[in-house]
């Protein structure tokens, strides 16, 4: 027989079985105990379990929990994954029936920037629809907001998204302006907050034909080819009309509102003309049209008007001044202005059912403060933002 040796067998002691169970044990407890009292607390607040699952695994218990935020619309958006980090706050202070787009973020966006609180914010999107807060983007800043929501609450009856009035006055006209940004894709704004420079003119005026204007008016060169197939489409549908005003320059506009001035008051002048440099008639894209064979003083009356209104966009113009929303241009006498944009942000501006001086301050403005811009993600998703 064979004298090999057997190694002895290795046994491990019951001491480190235990240890080792020990640890383990104490690990999930480490862990499993303090989400059992995560999700105590969450369910405290009003959350139901998969959301509270949902809550710790997305990282939001910290923030939720150290603020008490609660709502269902906070709730949704994290069900739904959908919910953007650095607005927590506002979707945990939205009612329930409310809901929040991207279109929402950017408006409140700019709102921040222009100067309105979160608290302040909050108020607004809980107690008004979006139509009813861009008009302050074009107003002066309301230090109390409530007398502006109040304003608006009781003008329900007759105000909606295409006609719009107050009772309260919200604009001091001229109190703060600026020079504008000139841009080359027709999308300049000109009003009695942004004005153009006194040496601007447009470098490709053309004159408008004859067939469809007075003499001597000039626009664009392409503001002047769609004017021309306007025009000769208000013929063909039978309410034909004409340009009758068009280019102005910075001197025209300054010796016409000098001239105002010389037997009314400058707030009775500035009713009446704009002022130099902030004229849309010194972009050469701007200009009013009569009817042939209608009265101009109830324009809006006319077959005109009718046609004008609407298939100006299927041109590239938009009604600028429209009669309903004169609060928020300032401009309360033009329903004959167009301004030409093009067709592609003439028929943005229209679906969106904004005026253009909300319109530019929402999706075109150029941001002063990034803090206050939405994210990337945010923006991309927003088909009319212009970045």
């Amino acid at each position: 027989m064979s004298n090999v040796k057997r190694k002895p067998k290795r046994h491990i002691r019951k001491s480190l079985i235990v240890f080792v169970v020990v640890l383990i044990a104490g690990i999930f407890l480490a862990i499993r105990v303090p989400r059992q009292r995560q999700k105590v607390q969450l369910k405290d607040l009003g959350y139901s379990e998969n959301t509270i699952e949902e809550i710790i695994d997305q990282g939001y218990y910290n923030i939720i929990h150290e603020n008490g935020y609660y709502s269902t619309v906070l709730a949704d958006a994290i069900d739904s994954h959908t919910l953007y980090d650095q607005y927590i706050d506002f979707y945990a202070n939205l009612k329930n029936d409310k809901t929040v787009s991207e279109r929402d973020l950017l408006l409140y966006g700019r709102l921040q920037e222009i100067g309105y609180d979160n608290v302040q914010l909050n108020n607004l999107f809980n107690r008004l629809e979006f139509w009813e807060i861009t008009p302050l983007l074009t107003f002066d800043f309301q230090w109390n907001e409530d007398n502006y929501i109040e304003d608006c609450i009781e003008n329900r009856e007759t105000n909606t998204i295409d006609s719009f009035t107050l009772a309260g006055e919200y604009r001091t006209l001229y109190r703060i302006t600026s020079e504008t940004e000139i841009k080359d894709d027709y999308s300049t704004l000109v009003n009695k907050t942004y004005y153009l420079p006194k040496d601007y003119e447009p470098s490709d005026l053309e004159a408008i034909s004859t067939q469809y204007a007075v003499y001597d008016q000039y626009v664009c060169k392409d503001a002047r080819q769609a004017i021309e197939e306007f025009c000769e489409g208000s013929v063909d549908n039978g309410t034909p009309f004409y340009v009758s005003n068009a280019y102005w320059s910075y001197e025209d506009i300054e010796a016409l509102y000098n001239n105002n001035l010389n037997y009314m008051t400058q707030d009775q002048a500035d009713l009446v003309v704009n002022r130099p440099g902030h004229s849309e008639h010194q972009t050469g894209l701007g200009l009013n049209i009569t009817p042939t064979y209608e009265s101009l003083e109830n324009f809006t009356d006319t077959n005109a008007y009718q046609y004008f209104s609407e298939n100006c966009t299927n041109f590239g113009f938009i009604e600028r001044y429209p009669v309903n929303k004169a609060i928020i241009t300032g401009v309360y006498d033009e329903p004959s202005h167009l301004r030409y944009l093009g067709k592609d942000l003439a028929t943005k501006v229209k679906t969106s059912r904004l005026t253009y001086d909300e319109y530019y301050a929402l999706y075109i403005k150029t941001w002063q403060d990034e803090t206050c811009k939405p994210s990337q993600e945010i923006l991309d998703k927003i088909a009319d933002y212009v970045d």
